[in-house]
């Protein structure tokens, strides 16, 4: 039986944005609209770009780029084969996974969100793949003599739609809450009958799983209601305007009898 290759080791990963000019890639807060069948979507995220879209989601795409620690050449099978990333959005009270961690094919494929499973909360990264005709994708900040990292494209629509379903609350703790985008790097392993790795495509192979061995997360934001955001703008309004005329002093009226 062939033995296992070891694990993957991931140097590096963050989020960017293809041919995106602005220099913030995520905001502090953003507002959810409800969709039919209870459908929850965030407006505008990550960004508006390469401007807003009124009546629309206003949605953009984002990229996840990975640098591997460089492997003996001919090691098999190649990163690009047993590599994925899948990203899902979590409250930061939520229970993550955490590097090391497994979860088998089954379960996270059985969640990927697709057209007919708006519900999933797994977002599956395509990997960029060019071919001879197209030339290789440049990220910001890399040196053009480096090693091209894998990239993988998340939500790559011309209208991206960001579904989020968390349910919140009424009460300040709920709304204060804070979110956070996160990618899994994963790679694919297989075990045996008796919980032994072995590899993905030998005959003793009994359950295929998911190796997390890296996590790229987006800053922290909190979501308001779309239909709650006017009233939350208008009592900050009014607490200024009440803050504000606290503080003035308000001469006092000398009487002069004449």
């Amino acid at each position: 039986m062939l033995s296992p290759s070891p694990p993957l080791q991931v140097t590096a990963g963050r989020f960017f944005r293809l041919e995106c000019d602005h220099e913030q890639l995520f905001a502090s807060e953003y507002k959810r609209s409800n969709r039919t069948k209870g459908l929850k979507i965030l407006r505008c995220f990550p960004h508006c770009c390469p401007e807003h879209i009124e009546r629309s989601y206003c949605g953009s795409s984002l990229s996840v780029s990975i640098r591997l620690v460089e492997r003996p050449a001919g090691s098999e099978p190649p990163p690009s084969e047993v590599l994925s990333v899948f990203a899902r959005f979590e409250a930061v009270s939520d229970v993550s996974l955490r590097e090391g961690e497994c979860v088998e094919v089954d379960k996270i494929q059985r969640a990927v969100q697709t057209e007919s499973n708006l519900d999933g909360q797994w977002i599956a990264g395509v990997l960029d793949r060019p071919s001879g005709m197209v030339a290789a994708i440049r990220i910001p900040d890399t040196a053009p003599n480096e090693e091209r990292p894998l990239v993988f494209h998340l939500n790559s629509k011309a209208f991206a739609r960001w579904y989020y379903d968390w349910e919140s609350g009424a009460n300040k703790a709920q709304r204060l809450m804070k979110h956070t985008l996160k990618a899994y790097v994963v790679e694919q392993v297989a075990v045996d009958m008796d919980d032994n790795f072995t590899t993905i495509s030998s005959r003793e192979a009994f359950t295929h799983l998911y190796r997390v061995l890296h996590v790229v997360a987006s800053p922290e934001f909190t979501v308001i209601s779309y239909r709650r955001a006017p009233l939350d703008q208008l009592q900050a309004a009014q607490a200024a305007h009440a803050h504000q005329m606290a503080n003035v002093q308000i001469p006092q009226q000398v009487c002069q009898w004449v």
